[in-house]
């Protein structure tokens, strides 16, 4: 993987100013958009790497730092404007009450962005930039970041596959969810792109070929969960992923939630 230009990680005076700019960079001309582009390179985020095929907003900014792709240092606080203001709010309207995030470190996406592991990206998000995955070989993890206990769905989005119906009783994914970790499901692909397409079309209804992970379409808040990957040029996949699922059970004592087979 190229090495990256970007931080990851702001004090809270740098995320203040990125916010800043970022408000401005939506509300600017065409003209002025790649000064202030630059203007926020300079503090270090480089957008096109941690967000690529996001939109500049302050929104997206914030979702960042709620999926753990940015971080904040130390147990700082930042308000964080949600709403996408037009250049003539910011010049003529005062700034609107603002929401607030407590943005900390989550040591187990941290450990899979160590690993190499790039996305981070909403499910909902990614059925629709499938392009941002590559077409190589490699693993996937779609992980829960939510902190909010589990809520499941007698009748998930999952396709009926071969005409099956991929739900299951909420006692059996009662049984199956893994409570100590953000891990729900992980994956292998000879394609990265055609399989997580494939897993993510399943989740949106449509009879495809992916059995596995089914469980996932049964929760509430599917569309929130993030799907996050990594090539292995250098290994098969099915080793990788192997190893990744024998390594959950030696910590967890069972499978992921979504894999139904070790």
């Amino acid at each position: 993987m190229a090495e990256r230009n970007s931080k990851t990680i702001f004090s809270g005076d740098e995320l203040k100013r990125i916010i800043s700019l970022v408000r401005e960079l939506e509300a600017a001309d065409s003209s002025k958009q790649k000064g202030i582009r630059a203007k926020i390179r300079r503090i270090g985020l480089y957008w096109s790497e941690v967000a690529p095929g996001l939109d500049y907003t302050v929104a997206n900014l914030q979702r960042l730092f709620e999926n753990g792709v940015l971080k904040l240092t130390g147990s700082e606080e930042v308000d964080v404007e949600t709403s996408t203001p037009t250049k003539n709010m910011v010049e003529q309207q005062p700034p609107k009450p603002i929401r607030q995030i407590k943005i900390s470190t989550d040591t187990e996406i941290s450990q899979y962005m160590a690993d190499g592991f790039e996305g981070f990206i909403r499910s909902a998000e990614l059925r629709d930039n499938l392009f941002l995955l590559p077409e190589e070989a490699g693993v996937y993890v779609v992980l829960r970041s939510s902190q909010a206990e589990p809520r499941f769905l007698e009748k998930g989005t999952g396709g009926f596959f071969k005409g099956k119906n991929p739900n299951v009783s909420i006692a059996e994914l009662t049984e199956n969810y893994v409570y100590d970790t953000k891990t729900l499901y992980i994956g292998k692909a000879a394609s990265l792109r055609k399989r997580v397409g494939q897993l993510l079309r399943f989740g949106e209804g449509v009879a495809v070929g992916h059995w596995g992970g089914r469980y996932l379409w049964q929760l509430a808040d599917s569309a929130n969960l993030m799907v996050a990957w990594k090539s292995t040029p250098d290994c098969d996949p099915r080793t990788v992923e192997a190893q990744m699922i024998h390594s959950f059970i030696s910590l967890h004592g069972k499978r992921p939630f979504a894999n139904l087979k070790d």
